[in-house]
């Protein structure tokens, strides 16, 4: 698990991996985490690591992005 804070824009980032986004007792532990920054009025983001190609998702993801400004231009 990684947690990234920034305070300047008030955020926080929870990155998870495969095996901590399936861990009941881990998820449970965050909410105080939740509650604490919510208190303070900072935007809490969860990110779990997917099951997908990341090379291949990418591509496409790059590839409709490409497409979508092209079509904005014309």
């Amino acid at each position: 698990m990684e947690i990234n804070i920034n305070d300047k824009q008030k955020y926080v980032l929870i990155w998870l991996t495969k095996a901590e986004a399936l861990d009941t007792e881990l998820r449970k532990s965050l909410k105080p985490l939740y509650a604490e920054y919510k208190q303070k009025k900072y935007r809490v983001v969860l990110f779990e690591s997917g099951t997908g190609d990341l090379v291949a998702l990418t591509k496409d993801l790059l590839k409709y992005t490409l497409e979508t400004s092209v079509r904005k231009e014309s």
